[in-house]
C-alpha cells in the first residue's frame, strides 16, 4: 500500500450498515436478510417466540426493549422474511440453520404445514408497521389494510379491504373493538389463503406512546392491551404481537399522574419482555463484520496492528466476556483502521454517552466532522491510518458538544475542553494526551479501561512518561495510587493529596499493625453457605474474622458468634512458620465444626487499599470545605467507591484457593483436616457441607416472609394476624383465611406444609397436632424439643426465651421468625397440661393479645408443664368431675379460679371469717404463681396435708383435701351474703325498726311514703336508694351503699366496720322524719271519708280563732304532739 493514498481506496463500510432499517418499507426484500449477523442475542429472542407458537396457550404478546441502533429494527425485518412465504423466506431460514440448527429445526417443526404444502402455501401474513406521532388505532389499522392488501384478490378479501378503509375514513378506529374484529376477521381471511398466522410488528412504538400522553382520547395504550390479550388467548388463528421500544412503558410516563402510570403498567404486563442489547464482544464482532477490505493490509500496516494488539495485551486489559484475545486479534485487524483501544471503547462509548443520537453503524457511515467517513478521505500517515481515542474525543465534541452537557459521564469531556482552550501553549500531542486521558476516564466507569500508564503508551502516539508527568505537575492531571490511574484534573480548591497526608498522620496508619488495619476499617464480611441456605429455605452465613495467629483448641469451644451467624471463618494473616501454621489448623479446627480456618498466602496489597479508603473516609468526615466543593466532592466520591470496589475484588480473592494471578492459593481447614478446594465455587460448597453438620435437624422453610431472624413490618404483621386466626379459628379450613393474603403464605409453608394443622375425619374439624413422621418441613425434631424441655419429671418453669434460644441453635436452627408460629401451636396442641405466664403472672385463659405481645416480647414470658399420674390423676379427676370440665389440670385450675374470681370484692378482701384456713386457701388463689404448684403443694397445706408427689396413692389424704376445700368453698360463697343481713339488720335498728325481712319492707313502706313529703339533702337520696331496691327483688345494697358512701361489692372490712357510726346519722334524720311525717292510717273507705270531710269543716273555724292568737309554729307543734299520742295509742290498742 502506497502511504500518499486514501484510506478510503481500501476501507469500506457494509452496505447492509449505509442506512438504517424502515421495517414497514424493508421486510418484503429478501435481499436485505443477506448478510445479518446472528448474535446470541437474537437466537435467545427466536427461541422465545418460537416457543410461545409451538406451545398450547403459550406467550405470544412481546416488548423488544433495547437502545437506540441495537438492531432491533433488523431484528424484526429477519423475523418477518424467515415466517413469511416462500419469496422472502428462504435467505432467512438459510442463515438460522447456518449458526443454530436446533433452534432452525424449531422453526421448520412451526411452519411444517406450510413446507409440505404441495401448492406452495404461505408462512405468517406479517402486518409490520412503523409508528410515528399519530394515534395507536389509526397507526394500527393502515397496517391491516396494507397486509389486506398482500392477500389474493377474492370476494371475501375484497370486502374486508373495503371496511378496513372504511374504518380508516370513518375513524372508527378510535373503538377498539373495531380493530379487533378487523384484526380477528383478517386472521380468518389468512387461514382460509393458506396462512398460518398473523404477525403483528409495531416498530418504532415509542413514538406513538408519546401521542398517547398528549391525546388520551385518540391515543389509547388500552388497544395494545387488548390485542396482546387477544394474541394471548386465540387458538383460531395463531397470532403473534411484538412491538419495538426504546425504554420500558412505565419509563415513557414517569412524570405523568399516578392513575396514568397504574394504566399502562396494566398494559405492560400484558407482555413479555424481551431486552434486546447486544454484549460488548457482539458489538466488536459486529463492527468487524461492517468494516471490509478491498484489498489485504501491507505489511506496514499488519504490522502496526500487531504491535498495538500486543501493547494492549501487556497493559492486562481484561477482554469482554466471551471473547479471548485471540479472537480479539483477528476482529482488531479487520476493524482497521479503528485501533484496537477504539474497538474495546466503542461499545461502551455509544452505549452510555450517545445512544438517544447515534449507534456504532451510525458514526462508521457518518459524514460529520472527524467521524469515520471523513477520516476515510485521508492519507495513510505515518500512524498507519489509525483512528485513535482522541479522534473520537474530537468527533463528539464537534457534534454532540450540547447534549453531553446533560450526560453526568460525558462532562469530563467538557471539561478537558475548557483546559485544552485555556493552555494555548500546549503541543498538539499534548492536548491529544489530554483528550485520550479524558476519554479512558469516561470510560473507566462504565468498562475494563483506565487511564495507566502502559494503556496511555498503548493509545496514544507519543506519551512517554515525561509528558505525562509533565501535566500532572501543571495540575492538568491527577495520579490515584490506588488505581495507577491518570485523571483530568478538574479544579478544585481542595487540596486531596494533602489532606490525605494529614490521614494518614492521624489514623497512624504506618504505625497499625495489618490486623488493626483490616479490623479497623474492613467492612463485615460474610460468606453464606448457598447450596445449604436454598435446599433448606434459611439463609445460613460464617462470619469473617482475622487473626495473627491460631490458639489451642480449647479456646475455640465457645466461639461467641455474633446474633445470626451459623460460623466463623477465621482469616489467618501469613506467618513465616507455615507449617506449623497448618498443623494448628488442624487442630483447632478438629473439635469444632463452627470453625472454619483460611490460609491465605499473600495480604499486603489489601492493606495498601484499606489504608488508602480509610484516609479517604477521613478526609470526607473531617474536611469542611468538600460542602462547598462540588468537584472535589466529585473526586473524593469517585476515589472511594473504586476503593471499596477494590477491596472487595480482593476479599473475593484473598481466600480464593487458586494459585496466582486468578486466586491468593488459600488454604482451607474444617473438622481437623485440610479440605484442599481447587475454586471459589468449592468453598461454598464447603461451608454447605458444614452447615450440613452443624444443622443436621434443620427445618426446610419455603417462605421468605418469615423464614429470617428480624422481620419486616409487613411479615410481623401477617404473622400476628396467623397466630390470632390459629387460637380462634383452629377448626377452620385454612383457618377460615380467605384469598390470599400474606399470612396464607405463611399458614401453607409452615402449617399446612408441615402437617401441624389437619382435618380430622373423625370429628369432621380442623385441628392442630404434632407433625408427623413424615413431615416435609421437618418441623418434628423442634417439635419434640419442646415436649423434651417443658415436660420434665420434676416441674419447673422456663422462660419462653430460652425455649427459642435453644431452637435456633444448632442442631436446629429454626429461624426466628418461626418461633411464635411453632410454640403457639404446641401451646394449642397441650394447652391442657401446659401453663404461661407473663411476668411471673399465672395467665389462666391467655388471650391473642398475650401471643401478640409474646412474638414482639418473648423474654416477658415463662411456661411450665405437668402430665398427670396417680394421685395427682385422682385429684384432678374428681375436681373435674365436680367442675364439669375435663380431666387435665389447665382447665380444672382455671374452673377453680373462675369460681375464686366470680367472688364479690368484699370476699376477696376481707379476713372475717371463724376458720382461718378459708382465709388461707383464698390468698392461696389470689397469690398463686404456678397451677400445678397451687393444685398440688400450696392447696393441701392449707389444709394441713402433705404435697400430692408423682405416683402416690393416699385416698384419705383426698378425703380430707376435699372436705377441707368444700368447706372454705361454701364459707367464701356464703359471706357477702352474711355480710349484707348483718349490715342490714344494724341499719334497721338504727331506724327503730325490726329486724329481718318484715323489717326491711317497714322500711321500704316508710321510705315510699316519706319521699314525695320531705326534701331533705341528706335524708331524701337515702330513701330513693331503698326504694330503687324493690323493683330488684327487694334489694338492700342501693340503700347500704349509699350509707357507706362506696358500692357494697367493693366493701373491705374496714366499711364493715364503720357502718353502724354512719348508719346512727342515716337512722337517727329518718326516726325524725317518721315522727313528723308519718301516717300508720290504713287507706280510708268512702263513707270515712265522708266523716273527714265533716271533721275538717267543724275543726277549721277553731282553729282560725286559734291562729289569730298564737303564730303558725304554736300550732304546728301543738298539733304533731297530738297526733304522735293519737297514732302511739293506735298502736297499742292493735297490739
Amino acid at each position: 500500500m502506497s502511504k500518499s493514498r486514501r484510506i478510503g481506496e481500501f476501507v469500506t463500510v457494509a452496505p447492509r450498515f449505509l442506512r438504517s432499517v424502515n421495517l414497514s418499507a424493508d421486510w418484503r426484500r429478501s435481499e436485505n436478510s443477506s448478510g445479518y449477523i446472528i448474535t446470541p442475542n437474537v437466537t435467545q429472542a427466536l427461541g422465545r417466540l418460537c416457543q410461545g407458537l409451538l406451545t398450547d396457550n403459550g406467550q405470544r404478546a412481546f416488548t423488544l426493549i433495547g437502545p437506540y441502533g441495537s438492531g432491533k429494527s433488523a431484528f424484526a425485518v429477519f423475523l418477518c422474511q424467515l415466517l413469511g412465504d416462500r419469496t422472502v423466506s428462504p435467505t432467512a431460514r438459510k442463515l438460522l440453520a447456518k449458526q443454530d440448527q436446533q433452534l432452525a429445526a424449531s422453526f421448520k417443526q412451526l411452519l411444517l404445514p406450510e413446507m409440505s404444502d404441495e401448492k406452495g402455501s404461505k408462512g405468517f401474513l406479517s402486518i409490520a408497521v412503523t409508528a410515528r406521532r399519530r394515534p395507536i388505532g389509526q397507526i394500527l389499522v393502515e397496517g391491516l389494510l396494507q397486509a389486506a392488501a398482500e392477500l389474493e384478490k377474492t370476494r371475501t378479501a375484497g370486502r374486508l379491504s373495503n371496511r378496513i378503509q372504511e374504518c380508516l375514513d370513518s375513524e372508527f378506529w378510535k373503538d377498539t373493538r373495531s380493530i379487533l374484529e378487523l384484526l380477528k376477521d383478517l386472521g380468518q381471511e389468512a387461514k382460509r389463503q393458506h396462512f398460518l398466522g398473523l404477525l403483528v410488528l409495531v416498530d418504532e412504538a415509542g413514538k406513538t406512546l408519546e401521542y398517547a400522553l398528549d391525546d388520551h382520547e385518540g391515543g389509547d395504550v388500552y388497544v395494545f392491551q387488548e390485542i396482546a390479550e387477544y394474541a394471548n388467548r386465540n387458538n383460531d388463528c395463531s397470532l403473534l404481537f411484538l412491538i419495538a421500544l426504546h425504554q420500558m412503558f412505565d419509563d415513557y410516563v414517569e412524570l405523568a399522574e399516578r392513575t396514568v402510570r397504574a394504566e399502562w403498567t396494566k398494559v405492560q404486563e400484558r407482555f413479555q419482555t424481551i431486552q434486546f442489547s447486544e454484549s460488548a464482544a457482539t458489538t466488536i464482532r459486529m463492527v468487524a463484520d461492517a468494516i471490509s477490505h478491498s484489498v489485504p493490509l501491507s505489511g506496514a500496516t499488519k504490522k502496526a496492528v500487531d504491535e498495538a494488539i500486543s501493547e494492549l495485551d501487556q497493559c492486562h486489559v481484561p477482554m469482554p466476556v466471551g471473547m479471548t484475545m485471540s479472537s480479539f486479534r483477528d476482529f482488531a485487524a479487520r476493524a482497521w483502521p479503528l485501533h484496537p483501544t477504539v474497538l474495546l471503547a466503542l461499545p461502551h462509548l455509544f452505549r452510555r454517552l450517545a445512544q438517544n443520537e447515534r449507534s456504532v453503524f451510525s458514526y462508521l457511515t457518518s459524514y460529520e466532522p472527524f467521524g469515520f467517513q471523513e477520516h476515510m478521505e485521508t492519507e495513510i500517515d505515518e500512524d498507519n491510518g489509525f483512528i485513535r481515542l482522541h479522534n473520537l474525543y474530537a468527533y463528539l465534541l464537534s457534534n454532540f458538544e450540547a447534549g453531553l452537557a446533560r450526560l453526568p459521564h460525558a462532562k469530563r469531556l467538557l471539561e478537558a475542553n475548557d483546559i485544552i482552550s485555556s493552555r494555548q501553549s500546549l503541543s498538539e500531542d499534548e492536548f491529544n494526551l489530554i483528550r485520550t486521558v479524558a476519554m479512558l476516564n469516561v470510560l473507566g466507569e462504565m468498562s475494563p479501561l483506565k487511564a495507566t500508564k502502559d494503556l496511555l503508551n498503548c493509545a496514544s502516539v507519543r506519551a512517554d512518561f515525561e509528558t505525562v508527568e509533565k501535566l500532572r505537575l501543571q495540575s492538568i492531571f491527577t495520579y490515584r495510587q490506588l488505581d495507577a490511574s491518570y485523571r483530568v484534573w478538574e479544579g478544585s480548591d481542595v487540596d486531596i493529596e494533602a489532606r490525605m497526608k494529614e490521614a494518614r498522620r492521624q489514623l497512624r496508619v504506618g504505625s497499625l499493625s495489618l490486623l488493626d488495619i483490616l479490623r479497623r476499617h474492613l467492612p463485615e464480611r460474610r460468606l453464606f453457605a448457598r447450596r445449604h441456605s436454598f435446599e433448606k429455605g434459611i439463609q445460613r452465613y460464617f462470619e469473617v474474622e482475622y487473626a495473627e495467629r491460631i490458639n489451642k483448641p480449647e479456646d475455640y469451644q465457645e466461639l461467641g458468634l455474633t446474633d445470626g451467624a451459623s460460623g466463623r471463618v477465621l482469616v489467618v494473616l501469613p506467618q513465616s512458620d507455615h507449617i506449623g501454621l497448618l498443623r494448628a489448623a488442624e487442630q483447632a479446627t478438629s473439635s469444632q465444626v463452627k470453625l472454619a480456618i483460611a490460609l491465605p498466602r499473600q495480604i499486603e496489597t489489601l492493606r495498601m487499599v484499606v489504608e488508602e479508603v480509610a484516609c479517604l473516609r477521613w478526609v470526607e468526615s473531617h474536611t469542611e470545605e468538600l460542602r462547598d466543593d462540588r468537584v472535589a466532592r466529585r473526586e473524593l466520591s469517585l476515589r472511594l467507591t473504586e476503593g471499596e470496589q477494590k477491596i472487595v475484588q480482593l476479599l473475593q480473592a484473598l481466600l480464593d484457593p487458586r494459585p496466582a494471578p486468578f486466586g491468593n492459593s488459600c488454604k482451607w481447614f474444617w473438622n481437623g483436616a485440610d479440605q484442599a478446594p481447587r475454586h471459589l465455587t468449592d468453598v461454598t460448597k464447603l461451608l454447605s457441607h458444614a452447615c450440613d453438620v452443624i444443622f443436621s435437624e434443620s427445618p426446610v422453610i419455603r417462605n421468605e416472609l418469615v423464614a429470617r431472624s428480624v422481620l419486616s413490618s409487613a411479615a410481623a404483621a401477617a404473622r400476628r394476624s396467623l397466630l390470632e386466626r390459629m387460637l380462634t379459628s383452629q377448626d377452620q379450613e385454612r383457618l377460615n383465611i380467605d384469598g390470599f393474603p400474606p399470612e396464607r403464605s405463611i399458614y401453607e409453608s409452615v402449617l399446612n406444609a408441615g402437617r401441624i394443622h389437619i382435618f380430622d375425619s373423625a370429628k369432621g374439624a380442623w385441628r392442630f397436632q404434632m407433625p408427623g413422621e413424615d413431615d416435609p418441613v421437618n418441623l418434628r425434631p423442634c417439635w419434640k424439643l419442646l415436649d423434651r424441655e417443658i415436660f420434665t419429671p420434676d416441674v419447673k418453669r422456663l422462660q419462653v426465651q430460652d425455649l427459642f434460644l435453644r431452637l435456633a441453635e444448632a442442631p436446629y436452627g429454626l429461624p426466628r421468625g418461626i418461633h411464635p408460629i411453632l410454640f403457639t401451636a404446641f401451646y394449642i396442641v397441650n394447652q391442657d397440661d401446659l401453663f404461661l405466664y407473663r411476668e411471673e403472672t399465672y395467665l389462666p385463659e391467655p388471650k391473642p393479645a398475650h401471643f401478640e405481645l409474646l412474638q414482639r416480647r418473648p423474654d416477658l414470658f415463662s411456661v411450665s408443664g405437668a402430665r398427670l399420674d396417680g394421685i395427682r390423676r385422682d385429684v384432678v379427676s374428681r375436681l373435674a368431675k365436680g367442675l364439669n370440665t375435663s380431666a387435665k389440670t389447665a382447665p380444672v385450675v382455671r374452673s377453680l379460679f373462675r369460681v375464686i374470681n366470680g367472688l364479690p370484692s368484699i370476699t376477696l378482701a376481707s379476713s372475717q371469717f371463724k376458720e382461718k384456713r378459708v382465709v388461707k386457701m383464698r390468698d392461696c388463689f389470689l397469690q398463686a404463681r404456678s397451677p400445678e404448684e397451687l393444685l398440688f403443694s400450696e392447696l393441701p397445706l392449707c389444709f394441713e396435708i402433705e404435697p400430692f408427689l408423682h405416683n402416690e396413692t393416699r385416698v384419705d389424704d383426698i378425703n380430707r383435701f376435699f372436705d377441707g376445700l368444700n368447706g372454705c368453698l361454701s364459707a367464701l360463697g356464703r359471706h357477702a351474703a352474711e355480710t349484707q343481713e348483718k349490715v342490714e339488720n344494724i341499719l334497721l335498728d338504727k331506724c327503730g325498726l325490726s329486724k329481718g325481712v318484715g323489717g326491711w319492707t317497714e322500711l321500704e313502706g316508710r321510705a315510699a311514703w316519706l319521699g314525695p313529703r320531705i326534701n331533705h339533702e341528706i335524708l331524701k337520696p337515702f330513701l330513693s336508694s331503698v326504694v330503687n331496691g324493690i323493683s330488684d327483688n327487694h334489694n338492700s345494697k342501693p340503700a347500704l351503699s349509699y350509707v357507706a358512701n362506696r358500692s357494697f361489692d367493693q366493701w373491705t372490712d374496714l366499711d364493715v366496720d364503720r357502718f353502724p357510726g354512719l348508719a346512727d346519722g342515716i337512722g337517727e334524720q329518718f326516726r325524725r322524719a317518721w315522727g313528723n311525717f308519718g301516717d300508720i292510717s290504713r287507706e280510708l273507705s268512702a263513707d270515712e271519708s265522708r266523716q273527714k270531710e265533716e271533721l275538717c269543716k267543724e275543726l277549721e273555724p277553731e282553729l282560725r280563732r286559734i291562729r289569730g292568737r298564737m303564730s303558725v309554729s304554736v300550732v304546728t307543734a301543738a298539733l304533731r304532739e297530738m297526733l304522735r299520742e293519737l297514732e302511739q295509742e293506735y298502736r297499742n290498742d292493735k297490739e
